[in-house]
């Protein structure tokens, strides 16, 4: 009787290892998807921002002084 209820107890440690496991790569992949996000809108805001500063700068490369 005590073998089996060793074993049951080394059971359920090892199922909450693999339950602590899941919730590890649970959250590995939600800061992926958030990470990957971010990035994204990072770089579009620095697209944008360039294509804004490409429109403000001066057509020519020589300015005339007035």
């Amino acid at each position: 009787m005590a073998e089996i209820l060793k074993k049951q107890a080394e059971l359920e440690k090892y199922s909450e290892e693999i339950l602590g496991t899941a919730d590890v790569l649970k959250m590995q992949w939600r800061v992926f998807k958030v990470g990957s996000c971010f990035l994204v809108q990072l770089m579009l805001l620095i697209l944008v921002f360039w294509l804004l500063m490409m429109q403000l700068a001066p057509r020519s490369g020589v300015i005339v002084p007035t």
